[in-house]
């Protein structure tokens, strides 16, 4: 017998700010917020956001997530738009991080993706796929140096 989920017709919005809360979160969620300074402790090192089949948006605040080395959005087919505030997934050292990916693949409804200034500034690799409606990338501010992803090819 196959189980077919059917998406929410409501919005759900969640706001998360440590590993406890991300992991006992309603996957339907839909509107997901991890605040200011967030996700900062030294045991997460990756993010994986398959489970949340439903999220439309992904917020992360400023300073938040300087330890994670690896963050995955990848087979979110109702994902529209993502939001990165400044300075976050950058380790203080700003050393290159050969460990530090970024994968954003296979989230057919993407259209906005924004990256604030200093994000992602030692990682090593940034990989966009299957992204067909992305309209907007935004790495920085314009007219500034952002020094995201210096590190990536």
């Amino acid at each position: 017998m196959i189980h077919i989920r059917s998406a929410p017709f409501y919005t759900l919005t969640a706001t998360v700010c440590n590993m406890d809360e991300l992991v006992n979160m309603n996957e339907e969620v839909t509107h997901l917020t991890l605040g200011n300074s967030c996700m900062n402790d030294n045991s997460t090192t990756y993010l994986f956001f398959n489970a949340l089949v439903y999220l439309k948006e992904l917020v992360i605040g400023n300073d938040s997530c300087v330890n994670v080395n690896q963050l995955y959005l990848i087979d979110l087919p109702k994902l529209e738009s993502v939001v990165i505030g400044e300075n976050s997934f950058a380790n203080e050292n700003g050393l290159l991080n050969v460990d530090g990916h970024f994968y954003v693949e296979d989230c057919p409804k993407l259209r906005t993706l924004r990256i604030g200034g200093l994000s992602f500034s030692d990682y090593s690799m940034f990989v966009l796929e299957g992204v067909d409606a992305l309209e907007v990338i935004e790495i920085g501010k314009f007219n500034e140096s952002s020094n995201s992803f210096g590190y990536a090819s």
